[in-house]
């Protein structure tokens, strides 16, 4: 054995790589240490089940899929699978191709294939395979925002000023970089925001880009209705004063609010948890309440940055760069910008695959 580095099921992991332990891995330690990870199983009637489970042990280029479900949705599933010339683990996104279906996974693949961004999902390689789209990405293992939010608790819990300061700072990043290309993600929400570590200060990652968009002319305006009632600006499905005008761009904006209200608070401001259509009226009219208990520990800046991203008016919405010269981050830039460089960005330079 190596004096150097870890061995997982006796294949050198790697530098700077990180992996996902499954049930019954043996970890060797170069002082010849080994540990066996045990995962409480959860019963077959709690197991999720899974129409692809056909797939666990293919090999599609590089790639080996494996048997361990990470995300599932209305999409299809996530997998885990190793690289098998490198041992790197990565996502493997696998969503079934319907020919009527609106937004297909080639939408994303084409969308995500450009991009090049750390805070910023990116894609490895792609595959199909019997009708189903296969998508090699990086593979997150901080989890998402919302599973870091209710971590040992039911309820959503608040973060610090600061902690949020640095989450919502990488993801003005990330939508500085969209935004740059004409790009709405158009579905930004705390489930679509991975974390590389559970841990105070890691690095964030817009993911799931399936109905992303690529606006098209000077106007950059989209006109489908789409994205999650709780996170969607009031223009996507009611356009202003009523007018179905179509929407830019800002409808971004407007989501990074909802989500920065509820790290500061744990608290969504405009949700109705019994009716979808009442959320997104509550959040027509745009009423804050800024003055109540969870409010009273945030700074008047704080309070500034989300009621000017939660304008009813996208004309009145900050955009990016007016995001980034608000008081609430301008007055910590220095600060905030040596965080990113030499840790969140350092990060993900070193993990890009030479």
């Amino acid at each position: 054995m190596s004096l150097n580095g870890t061995f997982l099921n006796d294949t050198l992991i790697g530098k700077h790589l990180t992996v996902m332990l499954t049930h019954g891995d043996q970890l060797s330690m170069c002082n010849g240490v080994q540990f066996t990870f045990y995962q409480r199983m959860l019963g077959d009637s709690d197991a999720p089940k899974s129409e692809l489970s056909y797939m666990s042990g293919l090999e599609l280029g590089d790639y080996r899929i494996s048997n361990r479900i990470i995300g599932h949705g209305s999409f299809g599933e996530v997998r885990m699978a190793i690289n098998v010339k490198t041992n790197q683990h990565v996502a493997c996104k696998i969503s079934k191709i319907l020919k009527k279906k609106k937004f297909e996974p080639a939408t994303e693949v084409n969308i995500l294939s450009t991009l090049s961004h750390p805070n910023i999902i990116s894609i490895h390689s792609t595959a199909t395979f019997n009708g189903h789209t296969l998508i090699f990405e990086d593979l997150l293992t901080g989890g998402d925002l919302f599973s870091y939010l209710i971590r040992s608790s039911d309820t959503l819990r608040s973060l610090s000023e600061a902690e949020t300061l640095v989450i919502v700072f990488q993801i003005l990043h990330a939508l500085d970089y969209l935004h740059s290309k004409g790009i709405a993600h158009r579905d930004l929400k705390l489930d679509n925001i991975l974390l590389s570590s559970p841990s105070v200060g890691s690095r964030v990652v817009l993911g799931d880009f399936g109905i992303a968009k690529l606006s098209s002319g000077s106007r950059n305006v989209m006109s489908t209705i789409i994205g999650t009632p709780e996170y969607c600006a009031p223009e996507v499905g009611f356009g202003l004063q009523g007018k179905k005008t179509g929407y830019s761009l800002k409808c971004d904006m407007w989501s990074l609010g909802v989500i920065t209200h509820l790290l500061l608070t744990g608290i969504s401001p405009f949700f109705d948890e019994n009716d979808t259509m009442r959320t997104a009226m509550n959040a027509r009219i745009g009423r804050l309440f800024l003055n109540t208990t969870e409010w009273k520990k945030i700074t008047i800046e704080g309070k500034s940055f989300v009621s000017k991203l939660l304008k009813v008016d996208p004309n009145q919405r900050m955009d990016t760069a007016a995001a980034f010269e608000h008081i609430w981050v301008s007055k910590y830039r220095t600060r905030l910008d040596q965080v990113y460089n030499n840790k969140q960005v350092a990060e993900w330079k070193s993990q890009q695959v030479k």
